[in-house]
C-alpha cells in the first residue's frame, strides 16, 4: 500500500497533467482497454495513467518541489517541537533543593494538555470535510508550514498552479499537528528520564484548591487505570499522597516530608507511565487515524480534479468514428497479384490476422 506522500505526489502530478496534457480520446480509450481490470477502480486507474505519462511533466515537476518544501517544513517543525518539549520538561522539573517539585505542573503537560488537544483534533477531524474549518488554523503546524512555504516558494508558483483541495489541506494540517505533539511529548519523556536518572528529586503536590489527599488519590487511581493491573508499583499509594502534600506556609518543609524524602521520589514511576500512555500512546493512535483520514481524503479529492471525470469517461466509453482516418482515405490498393476465391463466407473464424494494424488499433 502506498504511503500518503506518494498519494499526494500522484494528486499533484495528475493535476498538472490534466492542465498540460490530456491525451486524445483514442489514446485514453486504448489505455482503458489495456487496463480493463482497473475500470471498476477509478482511483487506481488514474494512478496507473499518471505513472504512464509522468515523463511528460517538466523537470522537476511541481510535486517534487512541493514535496521538498513540505519535507523541510516537517523536519523543522519536528526539531522545534522536540527541543521545546525537552526545555519545557527541564523547566517543569527544575529542582533547587529548597522545596520539592510540584508534580501538578508536569502532570498538566502530559495529561491535561494532551487531552485538550486530542479533543480539539477529534473535533477537527469531524469538521475536516468542510472547506472553511477554522480549527485547523489554530494549530501551530498550520502557521509554521505557511510561513515556510511563503519564504521557500519565492515566485509563489506552487500556490498559483496547484490549487490543492481544502479537504486535503485540512487533513495535512491535522496530521502535521499530531507529529508536532508527538515530538513535543517525546521531548518531555526524555527530559523526565534524564532528570530522574541524573538528579535526586523530591516530588510533591500543592494547590490552592481545597483538595483532600483522599480525593486526589481517587483522581490518581483513575489516571492509573490503564496500567494498574500490569504495573501496580507505578500507582501512588494513599500514604505517598499524604506524605507529599506540600504547603508553602513559612517557606520551609515540614519535618515529616524531610523524614520521608526518599519516598517522595517514587512519583517518577507514575509520571513516566502517564507520559507514555496519555502523551505518547494516545497521540500515536490519533496520528494513525489522521494518516488514514488523509489517505481517504486524497482518494476522494483526486476524483474532484477538474477534467478527471472526462478523462475517465474517455477511458471507459467505446470509441465510435463515423469516417475513416486520413491514411485510409488516401489508400490505393495495388494490383491484385494472387489469392483464392471462396464460394461462401464463413460465419466464424478461429483467428484474425491484423497485418496492417498495430496492437492499439486492434484493441479499438
Amino acid at each position: 500500500m502506498k504511503n500518503t506522500h506518494s498519494d499526494l505526489k500522484t494528486y499533484i502530478d495528475l493535476h498538472q497533467l490534466i492542465e498540460e496534457y490530456r491525451g486524445t480520446h483514442e489514446e485514453n480509450r486504448t489505455f482503458g482497454l489495456l487496463h480493463q481490470k482497473l475500470l471498476s477502480s477509478p482511483v487506481e486507474l488514474l494512478n496507473q495513467w499518471v505513472e504512464a505519462h509522468r515523463h511528460r511533466l517538466p523537470h522537476p515537476p511541481l510535486s517534487e518541489r512541493l514535496g521538498r518544501i513540505l519535507s523541510g517544513a516537517t523536519l523543522l517543525l519536528l526539531i522545534v517541537a522536540f527541543f521545546l518539549g525537552i526545555f519545557s520538561g527541564i523547566t517543569l522539573l527544575r529542582y533547587n533543593g529548597n522545596e520539592p517539585v510540584n508534580l501538578l505542573y508536569f502532570l498538566g503537560a502530559v495529561f491535561f494538555l494532551p487531552l485538550l488537544t486530542i479533543a480539539m483534533a477529534l473535533l477537527a477531524m469531524l469538521r475536516a470535510n468542510r472547506a472553511g474549518s477554522m480549527l485547523t488554523h489554530l494549530s501551530p503546524a498550520y502557521w509554521m508550514e505557511r510561513i515556510f512555504i511563503f519564504f521557500t516558494d519565492k515566485n509563489h508558483e506552487i500556490n498559483y498552479r496547484v490549487a490543492i483541495n481544502p479537504l486535503i489541506t485540512n487533513w495535512i494540517i491535522i496530521r502535521r499537528s499530531q507529529e508536532f505533539a508527538l515530538a513535543f511529548s517525546l521531548g518531555l519523556f526524555l527530559a523526565l528520564m534524564g532528570i530522574v536518572a541524573s538528579q535526586d528529586i523530591a516530588f510533591s503536590w500543592s494547590t490552592t484548591l481545597q483538595v483532600t489527599p483522599e480525593a486526589f488519590h481517587q483522581f490518581i487511581l483513575m489516571l492509573a487505570l490503564p496500567w494498574e493491573a500490569v504495573l501496580p508499583q507505578a500507582v501512588p499509594s494513599l500514604e505517598l499522597i499524604e506524605q507529599s502534600h506540600y504547603f508553602r506556609l513559612g517557606g520551609r518543609l515540614n519535618s515529616e516530608m524531610i523524614k520521608n524524602a526518599a519516598l517522595l521520589g517514587e512519583w517518577w514511576k507514575f509520571l513516566l507511565m502517564t507520559t507514555l500512555v496519555y502523551a505518547l500512546f494516545l497521540r500515536f493512535i490519533l496520528f494513525i487515524l489522521a494518516s488514514l483520514g488523509l489517505k481517504s481524503a486524497l482518494k476522494r479529492a483526486i476524483l474532484l480534479i477538474g477534467g478527471v471525470r472526462d478523462l475517465l469517461r474517455e477511458m471507459e466509453e467505446p470509441l465510435i468514428q463515423s469516417e475513416a482516418s486520413a491514411v485510409e482515405k488516401e489508400f490505393e490498393p495495388e494490383k491484385f497479384i494472387g489469392g483464392s476465391i471462396v464460394a461462401s463466407v464463413q460465419k466464424a473464424y478461429s483467428f484474425t490476422i491484423g497485418w496492417a494494424f498495430d496492437e492499439a488499433t486492434i484493441l479499438l
